[in-house]
């Protein structure tokens, strides 16, 4: 039978990326009737009845076991997700968001885009005037002015007197201090492990998110000195929807450390093994009684039947596991223990049959008063049918 009607067993197992995968794996326990057989012979040994010392004095070694031992391998390892499903999350959640900030705003008219350039314009001239990160203010210093400088006429420029202004610059007070404050934490590498991810889910800037996210993904695991990531900021100042996208991101991000290796069960090498000893150093996976079954059907079974279908019902995993000698047939309670105290006779036999009998009677009557009282026509017609049945007239 070639490989394609085969239908195969495949067993996935979830290990670190980092880790080296393993090539071959085995499952194998003891079978159920050796368990069951090795506690009646533990039954039998704790009876009085000793055996007789002198029958045989030959000493046999002891039977272990066979093991059932089926072997797998390896046909593939593939990642459990991919970074595509991960934007995709994030973009309908950011697109969720801004649907709901653009419903709240109203349109803006012509006025207020003029005031809105008109401010640009004035934010963009006032960073022009300030340097690279420090806010420059002009400071004033006295001048000597001599007798020439005094006695000549002043500098205008369309009408504008021009003043004499003071070509040092310092910094605001308030600003040099928080320079000051920057400066020292560089020194002394006093951080709290932030990231700009952080401080963005802070403030609730998505668009902030969305384009650090689109340049490394892995940002969004990171944690600072306290144990806190990006979306623990987001929660903790109430931006529910910044912190939705990060915890999916969070989940996608810490499952893409993680690979699934597939492993498929080898009928050949499983047959041809004798003895679990044969395989050394190589992993063992222990599975339960039920899943076992399945393996030995698919190892020993009938590999030509063409219905061949395995299933499993988790409830149904816990029964059995347990051994059939752990329920005593002997018990009270025991289910097929329990037998009727008297032989029923023939009179109670006609009793439960004229019981049944009243039954049906009873569900038919029913069944037609509910006829009658339908809008059926031929259940008038039946009415009448009834009563002359009941006159005689017929």
């Amino acid at each position: 039978m070639t490989t394609e009607q085969q239908q195969r067993v495949l067993l996935r197992i979830k290990r670190k990326r980092t880790d080296d995968p393993v090539e071959r794996l085995v499952v194998h326990s003891h079978h159920q009737v050796l368990l069951k057989k090795s506690k009646l012979e533990d039954a039998l040994e704790s009876l009085s009845l000793k055996p007789d010392p002198s029958a045989t004095t030959t000493t046999t070694e002891p039977e272990t076991a066979p093991v059932s031992v089926i072997l797998f391998t390896r046909i593939d390892t593939m990642a459990s997700t991919t970074d595509d499903k991960m934007r995709q999350r994030l973009a309908k959640t950011m697109q969720k968001h801004h649907l709901d900030r653009s419903k709240k705003t109203t349109a803006t008219t012509l006025e207020s885009r003029s005031n809105l350039a008109q401010q640009r314009k004035d934010k963009r001239l006032e960073r022009v005037a300030k340097g690279r990160g420090l806010n420059l203010v002009d400071v004033a210093l006295p001048t000597t002015t001599t007798k020439t400088t005094s006695a000549s006429t002043p500098l205008a420029v369309n009408g504008a007197e021009l003043k004499a202004k003071a070509l040092k610059r310092v910094m605001n007070p308030l600003e040099r201090q928080v320079d000051e404050a920057i400066w020292t934490a560089f020194k002394r590498n006093d951080f709290n492990g932030g990231s700009i991810l952080m401080a963005a889910a802070m403030h609730n800037r998505t668009d902030v998110i969305e384009a650090l996210l689109v340049i490394h993904s892995k940002h969004v695991a990171l944690q600072d000195y306290n144990g806190k990531t990006a979306a623990d900021f987001a929660e903790d100042h109430g931006h529910a929807a910044a912190a939705t996208a990060l915890r999916a991101c969070e989940a996608v991000e810490d499952d893409k450390q993680y690979v699934y290796d597939v492993y498929s069960i080898d009928l050949s090498a499983t047959k041809q093994l004798s003895a679990p000893a044969e395989l050394e150093n190589v992993p063992v996976v222990e599975v339960s009684t039920s899943v076992e079954k399945w393996l030995m059907y698919e190892a020993q079974g009938d590999m030509d039947s063409a219905e061949r279908e395995l299933h499993f019902d988790a409830s149904d995993s816990d029964k059995d596991d347990q051994h059939e000698d752990d329920v005593d047939s002997n018990d009270e309670g025991y289910v097929f223990n329990d037998y009727p105290d008297e032989e029923s006779s023939d009179e109670d036999v006609n009793d439960a049959a004229s019981d049944a009998s009243d039954e049906w009677q009873a569900a038919w009557q029913r069944n037609d008063r509910h006829l009658k009282d339908s809008d059926d026509p031929w259940s008038a017609a039946h009415a009448h049918r009834d009563d002359y049945e009941a006159d005689g007239d017929y």
